[in-house]
């Protein structure tokens, strides 16, 4: 009888394949060392291929004609080193991705205050500190402890008993946007609650909006609400706004389960001042919008800090 290489073109192609997916993982995944969750998604597509590559190591085995005869022996002895191998490979690789991971999660990549010290006063070397005016920062604490470390390094390379730098304290644009929110979900009216949940009420339901375009004449739909997105507070209530008595015509002539965004909505269809709160808010995120644009650059923008800080408060006030 003739043999023929044909039947295992399929399993020589799957194999390759597999390696290739092994050596691009082994290749590029220290790109993504910063991102803990993408390095575990590509350590587990890694170990998958790995047991498919022995898996199909294992089924090449069972195909051949010594294994249908009954010699497994032989093949044991011809081809049982390269299945150690595979195995030893495999098992490695998993004990290789877990302690990286834990590491990892451990040890996050994250700088130290004397880290960024080291790092910024080489950076600015060629410079001399006593020229050094002020030094932006955000809002995470290493960055207060590396301001203290450097005003005290300050101190001990000049003349000066006290530095001269000039501390602003953290981001403005932090203590802005956390005045803003920290006021919408102070007051008892549940504005927060409410832009999220006439979002969800359309969001992913092609047939329910189709349905409120034909019973309101309303092509306009709510914005997604996140606390985060500070520079879209006001286009959230601004939409709200707009289209609140669609919203309430659709809640009584829409059937609608009652699930909780329709409970709450319904809800605040009751409250007679609810537009009144939606423009009060929305009144005071168009105060802070311009602020936070204009500031939120890396141009030295701290000499206009204190009258534009002064000119928010009066509007406000």
């Amino acid at each position: 009888m003739r043999l023929s290489t044909s039947r295992y073109i399929t399993n020589l192609i799957a194999q390759f394949l597999l390696l290739l997916i092994d050596i691009l993982i082994n290749s590029f995944a220290e790109f993504a060392r910063k991102e803990s969750v993408v390095l575990l998604v590509l350590y587990i597509i890694q170990v998958v291929c790995l047991i498919f590559a022995v898996i199909v190591l294992v089924l090449s085995f069972f195909s051949t004609y010594a294994f249908q005869a009954g010699l497994v022996e032989l093949l044991y002895d011809r081809f049982g080193l390269t299945l150690f191998i595979s195995v030893v490979y495999l098992l490695l690789t998993i004990a290789l991705n877990i302690w990286t991971l834990t590491s990892r999660w451990d040890k996050p990549l994250q700088s130290t205050a004397e880290e960024l010290l080291k790092h910024f006063l080489d950076g600015i070397s060629p410079l001399p500190l006593s020229k050094l005016i002020q030094v932006s920062m955000d809002v995470p604490n290493v960055d207060l402890k590396f301001i203290k470390l450097l005003q005290e390094h300050i101190k001990s390379v000049t003349d000066n008993e006290e530095s001269s730098l000039l501390n602003l304290g953290t981001c403005g644009l932090h203590v802005v946007l956390g005045s803003l929110r920290t006021g919408v979900e102070s007051v008892d009216w549940d504005i927060s609650s409410l832009l999220c949940h006439i979002y969800y009420l359309f969001t992913d339901s092609p047939a329910r909006r189709a349905l409120f375009t034909h019973l309101t004449e309303c092509a306009s739909f709510p914005l997604k609400f996140c606390c985060v997105r500070w520079l879209e507070f006001a286009k959230c209530f601004q939409t709200a706004l707009q289209i609140w008595n669609h919203v309430v015509k659709f809640l009584k002539e829409a059937k609608l389960p009652k699930t909780k965004s329709v409970e709450t909505l319904k809800s605040a269809a009751c409250d007679p001042f609810l537009k009144c709160k939606l423009a009060f808010f929305k009144t005071i995120a168009d105060e802070c919008q311009p602020f936070l644009q204009r500031f939120r650059t890396s141009k030295p923008m701290s000499p206009y800090l204190f009258e534009a800080v002064e000119k928010l408060l009066r509007y406000l006030i």
